[in-house]
């Protein structure tokens, strides 16, 4: 390397900077493809800006994980589109029949037991559905202790993509 190239900024637009037409090329269905500086430096703006998009600055780190390219999303849209919408609810004590209760009440989709008195209720809209939730609670003499929107990790998001990446499980 030759002396002033220090960084990756400075390897990246020294590169960029020859106007080279076949800058990088990749395989693509057993054949070369190749890839100009201009093209180079308009992918890598895109990734920076979509990292930027995502919340992540200057001094965070960023780990290449496999060599899968994807166009993902937002965190939020990713939370969205991987996990069902669900409400977490926790009463002082058990329901004594919880399959009447969320079953007769409209926008939940299904429930399940999570521990002696907590539920995991799958909803259509959790803001909306809550209050209706509460008053079936209520209702059937339920002491409501709290009930929240679940929320996912990045870590979740990241897992379950993972869990889904066709390349990630072939290892």
């Amino acid at each position: 390397m030759r002396k002033g190239l220090s960084t990756l900024n400075d390897i990246f637009f020294t590169v960029v900077d020859r106007d080279e037409p076949r800058l990088v090329l990749y395989r693509k269905n057993d054949s070369w493809s190749a890839v100009s500086s201009g093209d180079f430096y308009r992918n890598v703006i895109s990734v920076a800006g979509a990292l930027t998009n995502w919340g992540i600055r200057k001094g965070d780190r960023v780990a290449i994980l496999n060599t899968t390219l994807r166009l993902v999303g937002r965190p939020d849209e990713l939370r969205e589109s991987l996990f069902s919408r669900s409400l977490l609810v926790e009463t002082l004590a058990p329901l004594a029949a919880p399959g009447e209760v969320f079953s007769s009440t409209n926008g939940v989709e299904s429930w399940r037991t999570e521990g002696a008195s907590s539920y995991v209720l799958t909803v259509t809209d959790p803001r909306n559905i809550a209050p209706r939730v509460i008053r079936a609670l209520v209702a059937a003499g339920a002491d409501v202790v709290s009930i929240t929107e679940s929320r996912h990790s990045l870590e979740d998001v990241y897992l379950q993509l993972i869990d889904e990446d066709p390349e990630a499980s072939r290892r």
